[in-house]
């Protein structure tokens, strides 16, 4: 991305000055991809911590907030669950009013070897063919300042398409 400030170039007399032009690019982070004004995150979680529904997942963003994000009731994460959670992506640089979302993909840690015992156990316990969703996970912060915030199920193809980021301050009647 380029900004120019025209006319803000080497001042001479008599001569019209030029433009400053600066270049932007983006570092690759360690832990976010961006597109856009949205983020996406990996989050590995254990398989005991994908199969608890009705739990909460915690996490450290960005700016250090720890975002406690209730996940969907009874859904159970699979390996690339995507789930979104709006307006905690990137500030829109024309507009600091608005976010883009966060996206997180989960990546299930599977056991190596299980006893034979806990394999029957949990093949009984599940029914065959379920498709729900959702996950428990932990990070370490040192504020201990929480945020609380909603996850929705999505598609990947959502990811970059943020039509308009809602903020703290809109209504959700307002896309009506």
């Amino acid at each position: 991305e380029k900004i120019v400030f025209e006319g803000e170039g080497h001042h001479i007399p008599d001569v019209l000055p030029g433009d400053v032009m600066i270049q932007l690019s983006m570092k690759k982070h360690d832990t976010y991809t961006r597109k856009g004004n949205d983020l996406l995150r990996e989050f590995k979680v254990s398989l005991v911590e994908a199969l608890q529904p009705e739990t909460q997942l915690k996490m450290v963003h960005l700016d250090e907030r720890v975002l406690t994000i209730n996940r969907p009731a009874g859904q159970i994460l699979k390996p690339g669950s995507l789930l979104k959670i709006p307006n905690e992506g990137m500030v829109k640089r024309e507009n600091p009013m608005y976010k883009g979302d966060l996206y997180l993909r989960f990546v299930v840690e599977f056991p190596d070897v299980l006893p034979a015992e806990v394999i029957a156990s949990v093949t009984s316990s599940l029914e065959p063919h379920s498709d729900p969703i959702g996950s428990v996970a932990e990070e370490e912060n040192e504020d201990d300042e929480e945020w609380e915030c909603e996850m929705e199920t999505v598609d990947i193809s959502q990811f970059g398409q943020n039509r308009r980021a809602r903020t703290a301050y809109d209504d959700e009647d307002d896309d009506e």
